[in-house]
């Protein structure tokens, strides 16, 4: 059957040196079976490990009536077979395949002078795909959380000189960080009742205090996570709507404004401080227990949302990088709050790793832009006009915060995702 002759056949070759025809060819594959048979039972069980690799036996010939050099004819071939690496196949029948040649015979016989036979085995060459490896940053922030909030706990309880007349004051002066930390990460009230009735337990125990004031963080974290104002919800904040991007439901104000009380205590005494206490006796116990809590409080509270922009998915790289500013801001905050050197350190650790983490993902992720359509429309139709599909319609209304998915308003710029 040479190709060459027959209508519809492509001319062989193998790595683009020609033979004449195919006298046969046969094609193997199947399933990669792994068979278990099994002791006082019956039936086998066949596990399916994958496709087999494709296999093709074909019979080929180099004959000298087409050729003005036969000999250089059948070694171009034979040493195109014999050469490292797949090559390109060009079958009569199958067309262009990637193989690798498995195995070869090469038949000449002074009977048969002037004609060459080589049988030959070719088996799918596929690729060499290899793992994606990526760095695991996601750990790197999770392992410089726990040095910064272990840094913090050693300066907590070496810097804690709680006398017994400290004792109310002390207890008044948690309690009202605990309300700060809730309007900090903007919770509610749905855990003050349990954590000033732990405060009140341990409040003359300092590790136990300090494990106390960590719950109070990483709970009220939990809460702001689970109702919604976590990074993966709203948005970076659109022209329209004016709303700044809320991760983890931080206020900064408020946290600035726990942190400006570490110098010099409250304006006024906190309510149940000592009697008499103002002037100088504020200031003494503010050096004693009020800035160290204040100290641990916000550092655990910055490595806490440092953690939590580590664990949440954002969609765009946008997204991630106004969390990264948000955590970074708060950061910085701390580290201006004359902490302790080894905190510092820890925080600085903590700032670099989360740094790696946000490129890294970040560098994947989808940008925004914006969009203005003619008129109001459906949020159907805007995203069929905007990417040419319907499939965006639900992202286009959550991003934008429109009221009814059936009024996209035109005229106005809207914030989309670029899915290029």
């Amino acid at each position: 059957m040479a190709g060459s002759f027959w209508p519809g056949l492509r001319p062989a070759s193998f790595r683009g040196v020609p033979f004449d025809a195919f006298e046969e060819h046969s094609e193997a594959g199947g399933r990669r079976l792994v068979r278990h048979e099994f002791p006082l039972r019956d039936t086998p069980y066949a596990e399916d490990m994958g496709r087999k690799a494709g296999q093709w036996q074909v019979e080929a010939f180099v004959l000298r009536n087409r050729w003005a050099d036969y000999e250089a004819a059948r070694d171009r071939l034979r040493d195109a077979l014999n050469a490292a690496g797949p090559g390109t196949l060009i079958h009569p029948w199958l067309g262009q395949m990637s193989v690798a040649v498995d195995s070869y015979t090469l038949r000449e016989s002074t009977r048969e002078g002037g004609y060459c036979k080589f049988s030959i085995t070719f088996v799918e060459a596929g690729s060499l795909t290899c793992p994606d490896i990526q760095a695991d940053t996601a750990a790197g922030v999770e392992e410089a959380v726990n040095a910064a909030e272990e840094a913090a706990e050693e300066s907590f309880l070496e810097r804690l000189n709680m006398l017994p007349e400290d004792l109310e004051s002390a207890l008044s002066f948690a309690e009202g960080i605990a309300d700060t930390v809730i309007n900090c990460l903007n919770t509610g009230s749905r855990l003050l009742s349990d954590v000033k009735s732990q405060i009140r337990r341990v409040i003359a125990i300092p590790d136990r205090l300090a494990g106390a004031l960590l719950g109070l963080v990483t709970s009220a974290m939990g809460l702001s996570s689970l109702s919604g104002l976590g990074g993966t919800a709203g948005s970076s904040g659109s022209s329209d709507s004016g709303a700044p991007y809320s991760f983890g439901g931080f206020d900064q104000d408020a946290f600035s404004a726990m942190l400006s009380t570490r110098r010099d205590g409250p304006d006024e005494p906190w309510e149940g401080a000592a009697p008499g206490a103002s002037g100088a006796g504020v200031s003494t116990v503010a050096d004693r227990v009020y800035a160290p809590i204040i100290d641990y409080v916000a550092a655990v509270t910055v490595a806490e949302l440092a953690r939590q922009a580590a664990d949440t998915e954002f969609s765009t790289a946008d997204d991630a990088l106004a969390a990264f500013e948000i955590v970074i801001g708060a950061l910085d905050s701390v580290q201006a709050a004359h902490c302790a050197d080894a905190v510092y350190a820890a925080l600085d650790d903590l700032r670099a790793a989360l740094a790696e983490d946000m490129v890294e993902r970040g560098a994947k992720l989808p940008r925004l832009g914006t969009a203005r359509l003619a008129a109001t429309m459906p949020a159907l139709a805007a995203s069929h006009r905007i990417y040419g599909t319907a499939a965006y319609a639900d992202e286009i209304v959550s991003r934008n915060n429109i009221r009814h998915p059936g009024r996209v308003p035109g005229g106005v710029n809207l914030e989309i995702v670029r899915h290029d």
